[in-house]
């Protein structure tokens, strides 16, 4: 309980600036106005490969250069953002004397660049020093994100990261890193293969779930109301836009349902299942959307003993509108979870198959409670819960 009044508190002094957002075609174009508005000169971009070759890519980039500001491009080199990636770009940053960066992409473009963006001000020997809750002090220098995917990331206090010392994901969370501009351009998330863009709204839904049933998520309503708009948005047209890959609607609506996910996590911090997600991917190669999505559904599943847990799905559920006002808390919530199943089921395209080895099992029940810790949950799931999950899955 005392972990929890100290996230409380953290969260209670956490002032985000309110965000800049643009939703349209063409919507990057729009940047052009508020990075003359901020005093931007000097800009890296940071992308991957992918995303460079793309002419929408092009063309902001020279819209950009004729407007008189100097770019400076850091791509990627994988789809897994390390430590060297952020190290990398902040060495071009401060080559070419930056002011700004403009991270477009998805989680791992702008985790990279939010990180980049708390190095300059926040300088560290290494980024394990970020670690854990609110160890960044000053502001980051004006950070723009395009998003590409349907991630939740523009809008979070955070940021992860894989560390190739410790051979394990970092999760770092700091209201310093919120993005000041968000850009929601379908010209760029309409190139975003199907498989990426349902695997990051997946994503998106899970940790609005988990934000909605947070220990914490009480003492800010204005967050939680942000959670039930992302679950309606995202449990609405995730399935529709499987059927209808080319709406760009559709694209733009689970954009926005991403963007309210991050929100409904700025005060909450992260939930079991990501946390066991993490876990798994510092061993295995898994699915992040899919992956999350399944293990949320045992973790649920699980939680579901604890009466405020309970209470918690129902509201949502009621709230979302998946069930009758009159249903009673434990069929509420159960009808939550079965629509859960029922949609990664629809659009995962994959049988259950194996996501870890058996013999691992003890390491990772161990490496679970130990995250769970450092993030401030109070105990929701004791180990035989943990064994439980982690059997299911191999």
């Amino acid at each position: 309980m005392a972990r929890n009044k100290r996230f409380v508190k953290y969260a209670k002094h956490s002032n985000v600036d309110s965000q800049s957002l643009y939703i349209d075609e063409d919507a990057r174009l729009r940047l052009v106005d508020e990075l003359k508005e901020r005093g931007s000169r000097r800009i890296l971009v940071v992308c991957d490969n992918s995303i460079r070759r793309l002419h929408p890519f092009d063309e902001l980039i020279d819209v950009l250069n004729s407007e008189g500001f100097r770019t400076f491009v850091y791509c990627q080199p994988g789809n897994i953002l390390m430590d060297r990636d952020i190290e990398g770009g902040l060495k071009i940053y401060g080559e070419y004397n930056c002011d700004t960066v403009i991270a477009i992409g998805g989680t791992s473009e702008i985790d990279c660049g939010k990180l980049i963006a708390a190095c300059v001000t926040n300088p560290v020997k290494s980024l394990s020093q970020f670690v854990g809750i609110d160890k960044i002090n000053n502001e980051i220098p004006l950070l723009c994100t395009i998003l590409t995917e349907n991630c939740a990331s523009s809008s979070t206090a955070s940021a992860e990261f894989f560390d190739n010392t410790a051979g394990k994901w970092m999760t770092v969370i700091s209201g310093c890193l919120v993005p000041h501009v968000v850009i929601i351009d379908t010209d760029f998330s309409e190139r975003v293969a199907l498989d990426n863009a349902v695997s990051s709204a997946l994503s998106s839904l899970c940790i609005t779930i988990e934000a909605y049933t947070s220990p914490v998520a009480g003492d800010f309503p204005e967050y939680r109301a942000s959670a039930v708009i992302a679950s309606m948005i995202l449990f609405k047209n995730i399935e529709k836009f499987w059927n209808n890959t080319t709406d760009t609607f559709l694209r733009k609506q689970i954009a926005v349902g991403g963007f309210y996910a991050g929100l409904s996590t700025r005060k909450t911090g992260i939930g079991y299942a990501h946390i066991i997600m993490h876990t798994i991917l510092s061993r295995y190669n898994v699915v992040h959307g899919t992956g999350l999505t399944r293990i949320l559904h045992l973790v649920l599943q699980e939680q579901m003993a604890d009466p405020k847990i309970c209470e918690g799905l129902a509201k949502l559920a009621k709230a979302a509108h998946f069930c009758s006002m009159n249903l009673a808390n434990d069929r509420a919530a159960e009808s939550l979870i079965n629509n859960l199943k029922r949609l990664y089921t629809k659009v995962s395209g994959e049988k259950e198959e194996p996501l870890v080895h058996a013999e691992d099992i003890d390491s990772l029940v161990s490496e679970v409670e130990r995250e769970s810790k450092t993030y401030v949950l109070s105990k929701q799931i004791d180990s035989k819960a943990l064994y439980r999950i982690f059997e299911a899955l191999s």
